[in-house]
């Protein structure tokens, strides 16, 4: 006698068992200066022995305390592109396998406030559609960044492509 596992983990289905309105995964993310310097060091800002990278020595608003105070955010901040990362997080997250990052993906974000060290942040999200555009299966997710203040760090539209599998 065979018996089926029941799957909790939401990347373990396929288009068809994916609702419009159902949420998608939660991620908190408390900021940290660690946080950030790990992510220009991805990024490939602390690598200033490389030509390309020798402008940002003493000239970046994520790294550099007295550069950052005198700019428009008045103090180190966390790399914008990291807020988005969040929010693919929670996508990638809530969808089958290789969603996202499959092709035909799109991703439009508005950044309207700055992260800094310290900060809470919570990324949400929730499916508003599905359909088929050339025989591709697409799930369109509106999704935001809030942090402890209630100021929105981030919200937008995601809409990812999410690959065929097989038939179970």
């Amino acid at each position: 006698m065979s018996t089926t596992k029941a799957t909790t983990d939401p990347r373990d289905r396929t288009f068809d068992e994916i609702n419009v309105g159902e949420a998608l995964p939660t991620l908190e993310v408390d900021v940290t200066g660690d946080h950030i310097i790990a992510f220009q060091a991805f990024l490939g800002h602390l690598t200033p022995e490389f030509e390309e990278m020798k402008w940002i020595v003493g000239n970046n608003l994520h790294l550099d305390e007295d550069y950052s105070r005198r700019n428009m955010f008045g103090g180190v901040v966390g790399d914008a592109h990291h807020t988005i990362q969040y929010l693919c997080q929670v996508v990638t997250d809530g969808l089958p396998w290789g969603s996202l990052v499959s092709g035909h993906s799109a991703i439009d974000i508005k950044l309207t406030n700055p992260t800094r060290p310290g900060d809470h942040v919570v990324a949400t999200g929730r499916i508003v559609d599905k359909l088929i555009e050339d025989g591709r299966q697409i799930i369109v997710c509106e999704v935001e960044a809030i942090k402890q203040d209630s100021k929105t760090v981030a919200v937008g539209t995601v809409r990812a492509h999410v690959p065929q599998r097989p038939a179970r």
